[in-house]
C-alpha cells in the first residue's frame, strides 16, 4: 500500500488515506492534525459537492490578494475622483502612491505599548527576550494564531525608565485585524492588562484619527451624546449609537 506524506513539514507518512486532506488551491496534501481538522470533517469535506479545503498558506496568499484589489480599486477612485474635479497633480500623485505604498507595506504590522524594556545591555539577548515577551503576550489572546515567524524591533532610541513600543510583523494583514480584535481580552489578564495594541498607521492616517477625535470632543461639549468613533471601510467616522 502506498504511503502520503504531509506536506507541511513533519515529515509524517502512512497509507491511511481518510487522514489526509489535499489543498484545493496549491495541491498539497496535509495530515488531518496538521490541518487542524478532524478525520470527521475530512469525510464531510471530500463527500461534498462543491466543498473544498485550502491550507493556511494560500488562505494568507488569498487574503493578501484581496488586499492588494482592494488598494487598486481605492486609487483608481481617488484617480477618477481627481480627474473630475480639477485634473490630477503630479505632486499630489505621487504622494498619493507613497501613501498607498505606505500603508500596503505597514498592513502586516502591528504595534505593542506598554511592554517592559529588557535590563540586558546584549543586543542579541535583548531582541531574544522582547520576541519570548510578544509571543506569550500574543499567545494569552483567543486568537490561536501561530507565533514562530513573527517579527519584533522597538521604536526610537533608549531611554532610561520609558517603555519603548513594538512594532511586531505578523504573517498576514488578517492576522493583524484578529489580533486586534481580541486586545481589548489584555484588560482581563492581570500579567499583560498594562499593553494596548493597535494597527501600524501611517502619519496621514494617524493625524486624520485625531481631526475626528477633535471633532468628535466638540460635539460632545456642545452636549450630542451617544457618539463614538467607529472605523467604515477602513475610515474612522463618528456614528450615533441608538
Amino acid at each position: 500500500m502506498v504511503s502520503i506524506k504531509c506536506s507541511c513539514g513533519c515529515n509524517t507518512t502512512s497509507s491511511e488515506t481518510h487522514k489526509f486532506i489535499d489543498c484545493c488551491v496549491c495541491k498539497k496534501i496535509y495530515l488531518h492534525s496538521c490541518a487542524e481538522l478532524s478525520i470527521t470533517e475530512i469525510r464531510t469535506i471530500k463527500s461534498k459537492k462543491g466543498v473544498s479545503w485550502s491550507c493556511r498558506n494560500c488562505n494568507i496568499l488569498s487574503s493578501d490578494i484581496n488586499d492588494l484589489k482592494a488598494a487598486i480599486l481605492s486609487l483608481r477612485n481617488d484617480l477618477a475622483a481627481r480627474e473630475k474635479s480639477a485634473g490630477i497633480d503630479d505632486k499630489a500623485f505621487e504622494e498619493l502612491l507613497a501613501e498607498l505604498g505606505d500603508r500596503n507595506n505597514r498592513k502586516q504590522n502591528i504595534i505593542m505599548f506598554g511592554v517592559p524594556e529588557s535590563d540586558t545591555h546584549d543586543a542579541n539577548t535583548r531582541r531574544s527576550r522582547e520576541l519570548e515577551t510578544v509571543q506569550a503576550v500574543l499567545k494569552a489572546l483567543p486568537s490561536g494564531m501561530n507565533t514562530d515567524h513573527i517579527e519584533v524591533h522597538r521604536i526610537g532610541r533608549f531611554v532610561p525608565d520609558k517603555r519603548r513600543p513594538i512594532k511586531v510583523r505578523l504573517s498576514s494583514s488578517r492576522e493583524a485585524h484578529t489580533v486586534l480584535k481580541h486586545a481589548k481580552r489584555l484588560r482581563e489578564n492581570e500579567q499583560y492588562k498594562h499593553i494596548n495594541i493597535s494597527l501600524d498607521k501611517t502619519r496621514r492616517q494617524i493625524d486624520y484619527y485625531k481631526k475626528i477625535k477633535a471633532e468628535l470632543d466638540t460635539r460632545v461639549a456642545n452636549g450630542e451624546k451617544n457618539l463614538r468613533i467607529k472605523c467604515k471601510q477602513g475610515i474612522p467616522t463618528i456614528v450615533q449609537l441608538n
